[in-house]
């Protein structure tokens, strides 16, 4: 079966493909689809959570921070992990996160 489809590559990696009345973005870094409603709109903010545990608890503590003011989030995706270092022992994790969310139409 051959598709039409429409690219357009964005500086945050991913790449938007619209075919007929489906919308998908596709990650390229970890080939994954992520299906989006016919004609929405897909906008990516970049965060950083912090925990003192480690940094899972990083990332879900910017997800929940997010969750607060965003609705429709869609997926999130970790761009990178440092930690914060006093007396060479890690005093807080940090992970730098983008939050991908469908915009609402008024």
């Amino acid at each position: 079966m051959d598709f039409n489809f429409d690219r357009m590559q964005l500086a945050s990696g991913y790449l938007y493909i619209r075919q007929e009345a489906r919308t998908k973005v596709l990650n390229p870094s970890k080939r994954s689809l992520l299906e989006i409603k016919p004609m929405s709109v897909v906008k990516i903010v970049e965060l950083i959570g912090s925990s003192p545990n480690n940094w899972e608890d990083a990332t879900k503590n910017a997800l929940a921070e997010a969750a607060k003011t965003i609705r429709g989030i869609k997926s999130i995706h970790v761009k990178k992990c440092t930690a914060k270092v006093e007396n060479n022992k890690i005093v807080e994790y940090r992970t730098v996160v983008k939050i991908a969310f469908t915009v609402e139409r008024v």
